[in-house]
């Protein structure tokens, strides 16, 4: 869901073609620590904490309660 790279080989070993999301909301995060230093670092930090982090914390705590419950 990058708006970068060379997308996803879905179907590697036997065809080369790779696939990317028609929607792409996460910028491509850059190399080194000094990349997420400036005002560009921190959106990119900030979509990927909306995109990526909160739906896996909110999945494993879904999770947990329903391990709880049964």
């Amino acid at each position: 869901m990058t708006d970068g790279g060379l997308g996803v080989a879905f179907l590697a070993p036997f065809h080369n073609e790779r696939f990317f999301f028609p929607w792409r909301p996460i910028a491509v995060s850059p190399i080194g620590i000094s990349g997420f230093l400036g005002k560009r670092g921190m959106a990119i930090l900030a979509a990927e904490f909306l995109w990526i982090w909160i739906p896996c914390l909110l999945l494993a705590a879904l999770s947990l309660l329903w391990r709880h419950r049964t």
